[in-house]
């Protein structure tokens, strides 16, 4: 079959009444993006080295040590020294700005090429009320910075495909290329043949992919852009807006680093309606 920029889908479907809801048909579908947060203790570890997408934003954390925070009366806060291979000016405070010498969250703007020899490091140095301070042993992590996620239409995903069922479930098969799991932004609309007048309106959806997992679309998401309880004939469009992998989903600029979808990624789903079979005509008496 001719591969076509636009892939399309051929999807005859008996409308029926009832389908269930949403988020009970389709797993694969989130609410939203995750957004970890670094002053959340669930979503933070120190063991091992550390891996970032190119031109990622990426918060670092180190906790005060607590012999000097449990007396204040004793100790003003702790002063701390950040430092990173690629120099200072990429470090700044979360959420931006220069950095304070108190401060023990930051930001570091990562390199736009790869590399796996960077370093972020912070030493800790005791403020006395009285006397002299004492700088400690710096703490260092490896931070390995990788490329953006890839995707593209698996060579052995069928141009055409056609389904008689009233709950279809597309798989469709995608190539990736980065750490799973991956996370995709699509946008499915319809239109009326013929005429290409909207049916409904346009819906943005979130999914969650497993490694080797394909990209379910079901008949109550196109049902859910129609309006309807059951997709009526069109033509739905899906449209891939962006993809993060489980290491750029982790960036605070998050949105910048979605990797959004080429040509040869859309997807067209046409809603057929099932033939009306005529009666069966036979020559008349004379």
């Amino acid at each position: 079959m001719n591969k076509m920029k636009s892939r399309i889908i051929f999807i005859a479907i008996i409308c029926a009444m009832g389908f269930k809801l949403l988020a009970t048909t389709n797993p694969q579908v989130i609410v939203a993006l995750p957004a970890p947060l670094i002053t959340n203790a669930a979503d933070v570890i120190s063991a091992g080295n550390d891996s970032a997408t190119i031109g990622a934003v990426m918060p670092y954390l180190v906790n005060t040590d607590p012999f000097f925070k449990q007396q204040p009366t004793v100790f003003n806060p702790s002063h701390f020294t950040w430092t990173w291979t690629l120099g200072a000016a990429s470090i700044a405070k979360l959420g931006g700005g220069a950095v304070s010498v108190t401060d023990t969250i930051v930001q570091i703007t990562m390199p736009g090429t790869t590399s796996n020899t960077n370093s972020v490091g912070v030493a800790e140095t005791s403020m006395p009320k009285f006397g002299t301070g004492c700088t400690g042993t710096a703490a260092s992590k490896t931070v390995v910075v990788v490329s953006k996620p890839t995707f593209a239409l698996n060579a052995a995903q069928n141009d055409t495909i056609s389904s008689c069922s009233v709950a279809v479930n597309n798989n469709i098969k995608f190539d990736f290329t980065g750490n799973g799991d991956y996370y995709i932004q699509y946008t499915i609309k319809a239109v009326a043949f013929f005429t290409n007048a909207p049916i409904g309106t346009a819906k943005t959806y979130y999914a969650k992919l497993a490694v080797g997992q394909d990209l379910n679309i079901y008949a109550d998401q196109l049902a859910e852009v129609a309006g309807v309880a059951s997709a009526p004939v069109g033509i739905y469009s899906v449209k891939v807006n962006g993809l993060w992998d489980g290491i750029s989903i982790r960036a605070i600029n998050q949105a910048t680093l979605a990797v959004t979808s080429a040509a040869t990624s859309d997807l067209s789903i046409l809603v057929l309606p099932a033939p009306q079979t005529p009666t069966i005509k036979f020559i008349k008496r004379f």
